[in-house]
């Protein structure tokens, strides 16, 4: 008997767009109308996020990122999605 596997992701929020500008990245929100600056060495990040990183490899990251994904989920910006 196989066991299935749950695959546990976090991911941007499907409203949420963002874009490199001179210096730092800009990221709308678009559902809330609201904007925010992120620092250029982010922009690997954000672009996996936009397509899902594994919980599991979260704990590989710098603090850096770690304080940047806690800040994220607090501005809900961010959601969980298992498979």
């Amino acid at each position: 008997m196989q066991e299935n596997k749950i695959k546990t992701q976090i991911a941007l929020n499907k409203f949420v767009k963002f874009r490199k500008e001179k210096g730092f990245i800009l990221m709308f929100d678009c559902e809330k109308m609201q904007h925010y600056e992120i620092p250029q060495e982010f922009g690997r990040l954000l672009s996996q996020l936009k397509q899902g990183v594994d919980i599991k490899r979260i704990s590989t990251l710098g603090k850096d990122a770690k304080d940047l994904l806690k800040d994220l989920k607090a501005l809900e910006l961010t959601h969980t999605i298992s498979i």
